[in-house]
Order: C-alpha cells, then structure tokens, then sequence
C-alpha cells in the first residue's frame, strides 16, 4: 500500500509560507539556500506539537522576509532545539505527499522531544555562533491536552472535545486519500477550519461534493485524516526569526473500504 504524508499535503493546501511553496524546480538564477540572504532577513517558522503521548513533534521550515519560501538551511545556519539541558539541531526532511510521487510539501526540518520539558528553546544560528536569534517558551505555553472522540456514522464526520478557556481550536483537513493500481487520488475538503468550540459534525457531501459511495466508486484503500490543533491564546510567539505555534495536536483517521 502506497504511503501518504499529511503534514506535507497540509503544508501545500494551506499555503505555508505563501508564494507557491516548494513544488517549482529551481533555475540558476534562483537562491538555493539560507546562506545567500542576511540573517536578519531569515525567518523560521517552527511548530511545537504536543501528540498526546509523552512526546512532542517539532517541525520547521523556512523563507525569508522577501518572499522565497521552503528554502533549505545553507552550510553554517542551522536551528536548534534546546530542552532538558540537551541541545539537538533539527534535521533536514522532505517528504513526499504520496510515496513514489515525486511530489514534494516543501523542505522542512523536525525532531521529535517530549512534551514535559519546564523550558524550550528556539534557535537560529549562523556561521558558529556569529550570529543568533532565539525564542524560549515553558511548560505554561503549551495547551492543555484534550481527549478526542470521533466517528463517521451515517457519513456524518463527528469530532468531540472539552474546550478550554483562553484556547483556540483548528481543524486541518478532512482530505481524502484513495488510490486504484497505480493511480492516487488525493481530495482536499477545506484546507483549514478554526474558531472550533469542541465540536465539528459534516457529511462527507458537505465536505467533498460526494457521499461516500461516489468517493470509492472503484477504489480501494481508502481513507480520510484530519488533525484538530489547539492553542493557548494570546501566546507572544515570536522573536526577530522565529515564530512559534505551540499546540496539542490529535489525529484522526477513518478507513472506508
């Protein structure tokens, strides 16, 4: 079975970045890195995702205040999580939205931590130090977890949780994958959904302009994922270079056939 990667889908459907993001094949002319831009034109956007598990998945990617998106890192720049008195630098990844495709979300950079930490930090560093930004945040930041409950019944997409005071809710997705032989079909309902106050209930019609027979029709394999993501809100989560989103993300999958 062919894999898909949901972050890299989402990363395209919600336009990170804007610009187009990482899907065009560079020209000689084009910048290909970090390095050929100031620092202080480099800007680093970093998503700190508390899984619910003990451990937290921490993604970034990054462009610059002139418009270039999903650059990769030059030689000498680097961004570095430190927490827990340990600190790892971010490694390179770019995954493919559906294996074997070719067709890449954009160039990002991730490692995985825990969630439990008292402080983290965020930093960009050039040339060995000759030049850094960073942003800190502690255990108070980030969100309270939140059990989800969900089900598709009667293709009804139901989605439940208790909301927080002072938290935010966003829903990413639903998107629907299916593939027959070496044919792939990706369909994306609405990139993003936000303002959610611990509910989210829509038919699959609603959702794709298709009921769930029309979706499969010949197909096999098939499935829908989305992410609910909640924030604190009003959370200062930024520095010269960095962003931060700080959030406890919950997956959701339904098999169809």
């Amino acid at each position: 079975m062919q894999k898909y990667s949901f972050f890299a889908l989402t990363m395209l459907l919600a336009g990170c970045g804007g610009g187009g993001g990482g899907g065009d094949n560079p020209t000689p002319n084009q910048v290909k890195d970090s390095s050929d831009f100031p620092a202080e034109q480099i800007r680093v956007n970093v998503s700190f995702n508390a899984l619910g598990d003990g451990t937290a998945k921490v993604n970034a990617y990054v462009h610059t205040s002139t418009g270039e998106s999903f650059i990769p890192l030059g030689a000498g720049d680097s961004v570095l999580l430190t927490a827990n008195d340990e600190t790892q630098s971010l490694k390179l990844t770019k995954d493919e939205i559906i294996e074997g495709s070719g067709s890449f979300g954009g160039e990002y950079y991730s490692l995985v931590s825990r969630d439990n930490y008292p402080e983290y930090t965020l930093t960009f560093v050039r040339e060995q130090g000759s030049y850094s930004n960073a942003f800190t945040f502690s255990q108070n930041d980030i969100p309270t977890p939140f059990v989800l409950q969900e089900t598709l019944s009667n293709e009804v997409i139901d989605l439940r949780w208790s909301p927080e005071a002072d938290h935010s809710y966003t829903l990413l997705g639903p998107t629907f994958f299916c593939y027959s032989g070496n044919t792939v079909e990706v369909k994306g309902g609405h990139p993003s959904e936000g303002d959610l106050n611990g509910v989210y209930n829509k038919s699959l019609s609603e959702i794709f302009n298709l009921n769930q027979s029309q979706l499969v029709a010949g197909k096999s394999g098939c499935y829908i994922e989305a992410e609910v993501l909640g924030f604190k809100v009003n959370l200062n989560n930024a520095s010269e270079n960095i962003l931060v989103d700080v959030s406890q993300r919950r997956n959701i999958r339904f098999d169809l056939n």
